[in-house]
């Protein structure tokens, strides 16, 4: 990539290469396995080699670099196996040659071994919009979003006791509790959970002016059902439960169970060990570390 060049990246969906006026040079799209839907330019030829989730395309072979193997987007396949053989508890690892298990919407694989959620990718615009959804539907009430605890506080840095950044904030009001929300992905709610109790147990012991901290309820603030995230992937958001917002992405081709959360809402019940969303008599479970 030339000088005074750069590259706007959006995994699982497609490239845009803009110049340092922020003119578009050129435009990459693709399917979900990474598969080119647009016809290579000119300049695309001569000097960008960097495509799909941002990595290396060898253009002699029409290959992607992933470090332990290379990747063919055509096919949606590795073109050598994968040296883990996989394990009886997970089917899906056991297909040697699949690309992020079949599932290139929540899962990506950087380096060829070791799929991992996609969440890291779309987490921060699922944050970002939320957020500015968050502060856009202030009332009376001030509302921030990733705030140091020492700043929400006013106090100074301690170690250890005023760490971390709460999501949202709305802060209190005359005969008002604040309240504080959290947001997860669905596979982090039991995270999400303690995190967000450990956030009103030190804003409730060390507000210096005593005020009162609550997590966050439905009726102060309802984030957006649906993110459309890409032409491919969209997050469903869940009401909050006792502060926690959770998000789960998916393609765009949302079954019954998945309407039915985008459109009329989720009802959740949690506890320490899992998370039950209950949509009519249909029922999706997850559990810390897996969806």
């Amino acid at each position: 990539m030339t000088a005074g060049q750069q590259s706007l990246k959006c995994p699982l969906m497609s490239t845009w290469i803009t110049d340092a006026n922020g003119a578009v040079k050129c435009r990459y799209v693709y399917d979900l396995f990474g598969g080119r839907l647009d016809p290579e330019t000119i300049e695309d030829q001569t000097w960008n080699n960097y495509l799909f989730t941002g990595q290396a395309y060898d253009r002699a072979t029409g290959l992607v670099y992933l470090r332990a193997r290379f990747y063919d987007p055509g096919m949606g396949r590795f073109t050598s196996r994968d040296s883990y053989g996989g394990s009886d508890d997970d089917p899906l690892s056991l297909h040697r040659y699949a690309y992020c298990r079949n599932n290139p919407i929540n899962v990506v694989d950087p380096g060829g071994n070791d799929p991992v959620s996609s969440d890291f990718i779309w987490g921060k615009q699922v944050h970002d919009q939320i957020s500015k959804d968050f502060k856009n539907s202030q009332l009376m009430a001030q509302r921030v979003t990733d705030w140091p605890m020492p700043k929400i506080l006013g106090v100074p840095w301690i170690p250890g006791l005023t760490a971390g950044r709460p999501d949202l904030v709305q802060f209190p009001t005359s005969g008002s509790s604040g309240e504080v929300y959290e947001i997860k992905p669905i596979s982090e709610a039991v995270t999400g959970k303690v995190q967000l109790l450990w956030y009103l147990t030190v804003l409730n012991y060390a507000d210096p002016m005593c005020r009162k901290w609550q997590a966050g309820s439905m009726s102060t603030y309802m984030p957006p059902k649906m993110i459309q995230l890409s032409p491919y992937a969209v997050a469903v958001i869940s009401p909050p439960l006792h502060g926690l917002i959770l998000y789960q992405v998916q393609d765009n081709l949302i079954d019954a169970v998945e309407a039915c959360m985008a459109l009329a809402g989720i009802a959740i019940t949690a506890d320490t060990a899992g998370l039950e969303l209950n949509v009519g008599s249909a029922c999706v479970f997850a559990t810390m570390g897996a969806y």
